[in-house]
């Protein structure tokens, strides 16, 4: 059992993440910005850091160089998500991370980077078919992320098309 660190802002996704990484029976710290996560990262000492980039406080590009650019940390696999930020981005280049994935993902894509990043597999034999209602639960957890993850993109758009010039994630909305 792994101990992962995950940096979200948003609650449906740290649930999603949380769920994601929990069925793989890993333990997990929660936190909501990137000020926490490196916190927490220095004193819990992760097998796993998985970081949204765009967060407050200190953004998951800058969480990740944080990491790397500590001797004691820099091992560390850290997971980058993000909807914004193009594969071809200089400062995501820069920031190193193990690897960077595109929202909205996949919960067997998750799945398998979590278990790459910490080098776990089935190799040891074929998991055993899970009942029927774990699986619709499964396949329905995919539909409501998938929801979740459209509908959040569509928000950002609206709203940086109507306030031209806000931080639209950075601003509160009440």
């Amino acid at each position: 059992m792994a101990l992962v660190v995950v940096a979200e802002d948003n609650v449906e996704h740290q649930r999603v993440i949380h769920e994601i990484v929990h069925r793989l029976e890993h333990d997990v710290v929660m936190v909501p910005d990137g000020q926490a996560a490196l916190a927490a990262i220095t004193a819990r000492r992760p097998d796993l850091v998985i970081a949204d980039v765009d967060m407050p406080q200190l953004d998951g590009v800058q969480l990740c160089r944080a990491v790397r650019d500590n001797p004691e940390l820099a091992a560390t696999p850290v997971v980058l998500v993000t909807a914004y930020l193009p594969a071809s981005d200089p400062d995501l280049a820069a920031a190193d991370a193990t690897v960077v994935v595109r929202k909205p993902f996949g919960i067997q894509q998750l799945t398998e980077v979590v278990r790459r990043c910490l080098h776990t597999s089935d190799a040891a034999g074929p998991p055993s078919a899970p009942p029927a209602d774990t699986r619709d639960e499964r396949v329905g957890l995919q539909a409501v992320h998938a929801a979740m993850m459209l509908f959040h993109v569509g928000v950002v758009v609206v709203l940086r098309e109507a306030l031209p010039g806000i931080d639209v994630h950075r601003a509160k909305f009440h």
